[in-house]
């Protein structure tokens, strides 16, 4: 449900001074300190899992990634695009989407080791080794914090086209459907779930951002699936429709359909979500007709010299499906 929330915590290990933090699959769980900003807002807080675990002697910190399993970078992947500014290794336990920092531009090559150490930061035992390991069997709960709830995940994982958040999302789809949490059990989850929204989205996922060149997805599929998010029969995912974002205003898409860009007759009326690889680029969203109309929609782009300009194509094209009075 829209209000669900992932939970981050800490048992404790083995031995005196072992502290074991469990990932719940939370990207957004943040390491800055408390009363600063993290790279995502409302998130839960590494600071809060210190305030319950103080005066507590540490001596080494263990970082339990088990939730998910497979490989952390999916093999379709470009070599240069883990780690970037766009996408790390997929950890159940991370900070800010994988960055060591909050506001660093390039994210983490060991996000969950990032978040081990940003835990021993706020500790105060810095020093202390940080290792990958399992928690203990039944081993007792020191601390735990929870996630924003999902509908405002998804929602900044749509205005920012957010990679990290999208892959560690679809992997909590494969744990809901009771599947492995790994690239190909992701893919195979959503597939399932579409499929039995009536969508039929194929064999062509690889992934659960779209990053891999190999992804194949029509243009059918997805405005298949925008008439499902927008209509009657499912108002449970009407959150993801207003979590697109808007032309001119908002995410991906503030910066499009402006005054001088000869798109602006879209601006404040279409939603959408962008995507972009080296030579595609793609836009696929809803927007209202002179009509008053919802329409849906879905372009892709491919083999472009220029995504700008593939980018600036589309949104006229979407802009003339804003002045038409289609019946």
């Amino acid at each position: 449900p829209p209000t669900h929330r992932f939970s981050t915590s800490v048992v404790a290990g083995n031995s005196p001074g072992t502290l074991v933090l469990v990932g719940g699959g939370d990207p957004t769980l943040t390491a800055a300190p408390a009363g600063r900003p993290g790279a995502y807002p409302d998130a839960a807080r590494i600071s809060d899992l210190a305030r319950q675990l103080r005066g507590r002697h540490v001596t080494r910190i263990v970082v339990d990634d088990s939730l998910f399993t497979g490989p952390a970078v999916a093999p379709q992947w470009a070599p240069e695009d883990v780690p970037s500014g766009y996408a790390c290794p997929i950890t159940a336990a991370m900070v800010d989407g994988g960055r060591a920092a909050p506001a660093d531009s390039v994210r983490s090559a060991s996000p969950d080791l990032a978040a081990g150490r940003a835990l021993a930061r706020a500790l105060g035992a810095p020093g202390v080794p940080i290792t990958r390991g399992g928690a203990p069997a039944g081993a007792g709960m020191l601390a735990s914090v929870r996630s924003a709830p999902l509908d405002k995940l998804v929602e900044q994982m749509l205005q920012q086209s957010d990679n990290v958040i999208a892959e560690v999302l679809a992997r909590q789809v494969a744990l809901a459907r009771g599947g492995p949490a790994s690239f190909t059990g992701a893919a195979a989850a959503i597939g399932s779930v579409l499929a039995g929204l009536g969508v039929q989205v194929g064999s062509g996922m690889h992934d659960g951002s779209g990053l891999a060149a190999s992804d194949r997805l029509s243009p059918a599929a997805l405005t298949g699936l925008l008439r499902v998010i927008a209509g009657p029969a499912h108002p449970q995912l009407h959150d993801v429709l207003a979590g697109l974002p808007v032309g001119a205003w908002s995410g991906t898409l503030a910066g499009r359909y402006l005054a001088s860009s000869g798109s602006a007759a879209a601006a404040g009326s279409v939603r959408a979500k962008t995507g972009t690889l080296t030579g595609v680029s793609a836009l696929a969203g809803v927007v209202h007709d002179s009509s008053g109309r919802l329409l849906a929609f879905a372009f892709i782009a491919d083999r472009a010299p220029s995504t700008a300009a593939a980018d600036a194509g589309l949104d006229r094209v979407v802009a003339a499906l804003a002045r038409c009075g289609c019946s």
